[in-house]
C-alpha cells in the first residue's frame, strides 16, 4: 500500500549522503505505464540534488575567480575588435550580432552571474550548465576557422550548407516525428523504448543515423508491426532520407574547394614576375605571433 501510495504521488524514496557542510540527495521517482492495463510496469528515474551550508571565504573566492575570468573575456574580446580599427557604425554592429549576443557574451558572463547570484542549482542542473557552457566555447572555437588555414574550408562548407541543412532538417524533423507516433501507437503499452513520444523520437532519430536492427521484443509482440517499423525506418530513413543530408554536405564541400581554388590563383604572383623581400626579425615574428594568439589579429 505504501509503495502503490507512492507511485501515485510520483515518489518512492530518497536517499541523503552528508559530510562535513555538503550534502547529497538520490531521489528515486517512479509512475505508472498505465495503472488500469498494465498495474505491474512502472517506469522509474532518478534525480540528484545538492546543498552547501554557506562559507563566506569560498564563496568569495569563487566569486573573486569568476569575475577575474569574465574580465579576462572582455578584455580579450575589446582587444580584438579594437585591432580591426573599426567605425563606430561598425562596432554597433558588430556588438548587436547574434553571434556576439547569443555565443559570446554568454560564455563568460553567465557562469559568472550564477556565482555572484549564488542561486541554489541541483547537480544534474549543474552539470547541464557546465556542459552548455563548454559547447558555447566549442562553437566559439569554429568561428576561427575563418583564419586557420587547416579547418577554413570545413566552416566555410557548414557555413556555405547551413541554409539548405537547415530547410532539410525541418522536413526530416517532422518526417521522424510521424514515425515516432505511429510506432508509440504499435508498441506503447508494451515497449519501454516506445512508452513515451519522447523516447520514441529519439529512437526513430538514431534509427536515420546508424540504421535499426530487428527489435526482438517488438517482434514477439507485433511481428507485422515489427517488420513494418525494421524496413520503413531502414528504406526510408537510413537509405534515402540520410543520403540527402550527405549530399548538401559534399556538394557544399565541392563548391567551397573551387572557390578557395579560385581564391589562390587570383592571389598567385603573375607570371613573369618573381616574390621580393624577406621574412622580418626573429623577435618581431615572435611579437607577431604573441600578438596573433593574444588578440586573434
Amino acid at each position: 500500500a505504501f509503495v502503490e501510495s507512492a507511485i501515485d504521488g510520483g515518489y518512492v524514496v530518497q536517499l541523503i549522503v552528508s559530510r562535513a557542510q555538503r550534502m547529497v540527495g538520490i531521489e528515486h521517482h517512479a509512475r505508472w505505464v498505465s495503472k488500469e492495463w498494465s498495474p505491474d510496469r512502472v517506469v522509474t528515474r532518478l534525480a540528484y540534488w545538492s546543498y552547501r551550508y554557506d562559507d563566506w571565504r569560498t564563496q568569495a573566492q569563487l566569486a573573486r575567480l569568476t569575475t577575474a575570468l569574465a574580465l579576462l573575456c572582455v578584455t580579450h574580446e575589446l582587444i580584438r575588435l579594437w585591432a580591426h580599427n573599426p567605425s563606430k557604425r561598425a562596432l554597433l554592429r558588430r556588438l548587436g550580432s547574434s553571434y556576439w549576443l547569443l555565443l559570446t557574451v554568454p560564455s563568460f558572463a553567465l557562469p559568472a552571474l550564477a556565482e555572484l547570484t549564488q542561486r541554489p542549482i541541483s547537480v544534474s542542473s549543474y552539470t547541464l550548465w557546465v556542459s552548455a557552457n563548454e559547447l558555447l566555447m566549442f562553437v566559439r572555437c569554429f568561428h576561427e576557422g575563418h583564419v586557420l588555414p587547416p579547418f577554413k574550408v570545413i566552416v566555410l562548407t557548414l557555413a556555405n550548407a547551413a541554409g539548405q541543412l537547415l530547410s532539410f532538417s525541418i522536413a526530416m524533423l517532422c518526417a521522424i516525428a510521424v514515425l515516432a507516433a505511429v510506432f508509440v501507437q504499435l508498441f506503447g503499452a508494451w515497449h519501454p523504448a516506445y512508452a513515451s513520444f519522447g523516447m520514441a523520437f529519439t529512437r526513430v532519430f538514431t534509427s536515420f543515423t546508424v540504421g535499426a536492427e530487428v527489435d526482438e521484443d517488438a517482434m514477439r509482440v507485433s511481428p507485422a508491426g515489427a517488420a513494418l517499423a525494421h524496413y520503413v525506418t531502414n528504406l526510408f530513413l537510413f537509405l534515402i532520407v540520410s543520403q540527402f543530408f550527405i549530399a548538401i554536405v559534399v556538394g557544399s564541400f565541392d563548391a567551397t574547394r573551387e572557390v578557395e581554388r579560385e581564391l589562390r590563383r587570383y592571389r598567385e604572383i603573375p607570371s613573369g614576375y618573381a616574390p621580393f623581400g624577406s621574412p622580418g626579425p626573429t623577435p618581431r615574428r615572435l611579437a607577431d605571433a604573441l600578438g596573433y594568439l593574444c588578440a586573434y589579429r
